[in-house]
Formats: C-alpha cells, sequence, structure tokens
C-alpha cells in the first residue's frame, strides 16, 4: 500500500493539477447505528475524447481516509474508465477498529477490534436516458483480520466472515428520476453477502437527492433485513461537499 500510495503523489506532483478532485462525506444511518466521515484526493488523467460530453476515457488513482471515532482506516484505489459511465476499479485498505460494542453483534464470540486488511475489485456503470437514472456498483472484496482467528464482524454489511478470511460481495444499485437540475427521487438498494460464512443483508430505500453548487444532500429511508433474516425500519443520510469534481462523471 505504500508504494502505490507514494506513486499516487508523484503523479500528482508530475503533472497539471487540472484533474485534480477531492471531496469530503458524512454518511449517518439510523440501523444499524452508523456515522463515517470520509476524505478523499484523486487525480483523473484523460486516455481519450473530450469532456464536454460524456465519450472519453481515464485513469484515476486516488487515496482517502475515513474515520468515526472508533472505526478508522485509509486506502488507495486505482480507477480504469475505458468510457466514463463504465470503468473498473481496484484497491486496498487497512481499518482499525477499536471497540468491543458494535451493535447487532455479541462481541464476546465475534471479533469486533482490531486490524482489518481489505483488498478488493469492482466495477460501476451509470446510464442516463431524458430524466432517468441508474447506477450500479458491483464489489467483491477479500476481508480478513489482521494477526486473529475466530468469526469476525463485517461492520460495512453487518454480516459474520469465516475465521482466517472471507470474501465479500457487495452490489448497489440505485434508480430514479431527476424532477429538476437540483432535486431527484428514487430507490437504492444495497445487497450484501459473505461467500465462505454464508450470510447475507439488504438495505431497501426510497431517496432524494439534492445539489447545491458544491455540496450534495441524500436522504432515505426504508427496511434493513438483516443476517438474520428480521426487518427494521432504518433512514440514511449522506452529506457530500466537492471542492473540485475533476475528471469523473461517476
Amino acid at each position: 500500500m505504500k508504494k502505490y500510495l507514494i506513486s499516487v503523489f508523484i503523479l500528482l506532483n508530475a503533472s497539471a493539477f487540472a484533474n485534480v478532485d477531492y471531496n469530503i462525506k458524512a454518511v449517518t444511518r439510523s440501523y444499524p447505528v452508523a456515522l463515517s466521515f470520509i476524505g478523499t484526493l484523486g487525480y483523473g488523467q484523460k486516455l481519450w475524447g473530450s469532456e464536454s460530453g460524456p465519450m472519453y476515457g481515464y485513469v484515476r488513482p486516488s487515496a482517502y481516509v475515513q474515520t468515526s471515532g472508533v472505526i478508522n482506516g485509509a486506502g488507495v484505489q486505482l480507477d480504469f474508465f475505458p468510457v466514463s459511465f463504465f470503468g473498473f476499479y481496484g484497491g486496498s485498505k487497512k481499518i482499525k477498529r477499536s471497540t468491543d460494542d458494535l451493535g447487532s453483534y455479541n462481541c464476546s464470540t465475534t471479533i469486533c477490534n482490531g486490524t482489518m486488511s481489505r483488498n478488493y475489485i469492482g466495477s460501476k456503470l451509470g446510464l442516463a436516458l431524458k430524466n432517468f437514472f441508474l447506477f450500479v456498483d458491483g464489489k467483491k472484496e477479500d476481508v480478513e483480520v489482521d494477526d486473529r482467528l475466530g468469526v469476525f464482524a463485517e461492520e460495512t454489511g453487518t454480516l459474520l466472515g469465516q475465521s482466517g478470511g472471507d470474501k465479500l460481495t457487495q452490489i448497489t444499485g440505485i434508480s430514479g428520476f431527476e424532477l429538476s437540475d437540483t432535486f431527484s427521487l428514487g430507490v437504492l438498494i444495497q445487497h450484501s453477502q459473505m461467500d465462505k460464512l454464508k450470510n447475507n443483508s439488504v438495505m431497501t430505500l426510497g431517496i432524494s437527492r439534492m445539489k447545491f453548487d458544491k455540496w450534495g444532500l441524500l436522504l432515505g429511508a426504508g427496511q434493513f433485513h438483516t443476517r438474520q433474516s428480521s426487518n427494521h425500519f432504518t433512514v440514511m443520510a449522506l452529506l457530500t461537499w466537492t471542492g473540485s469534481k475533476g475528471i469523473q462523471l461517476l
């Protein structure tokens, strides 16, 4: 990870800064209870085409940090988009959890704290037709707790992972309609599943999205279907400040 991070900043220093992007996100959810802040810095290099429309390709290395007080992490990622609305990405991150209270877990029998390694690959697709939009993000992630054995908590999908490491498959889909340049309504569905220790969860939300200059706000309310097959009402909020959007479309 260190070598990759160094290469990111060498690229930043060796090139013009016209395509630098950076943003800060704050996301909270009522069930399972979550609050996290994420800061991202990236650099997009155009490979072909014109940025005046969607027909262009690019590559983008980036680095990010996240914190929720008791859960902190950092990672690097490389995006390759042969065309701006469809592409692939891969990355690696380290997560440090300093808590024995993760809400829906029994932390006396499940590993809740410690350092986690997460390596992942994924793909994104975004389509729009008049006022209708569709976004799909599919990701496959190798997850393990460093230097510890035992069933572990996977907090992003509120799942359980098999001792020694497991594979998380996570698919997120968003579709809806833009009612104006600043307001849209839609549906968000996120399915998370562990491949070895079979368990899954599904979050289904009705959402509204608002954009104000450099600020964006997504509000959602709906149902969280847990790994124990129980259903809970949940609300979510995602606040984004984009200092510079850069070259990326999605």
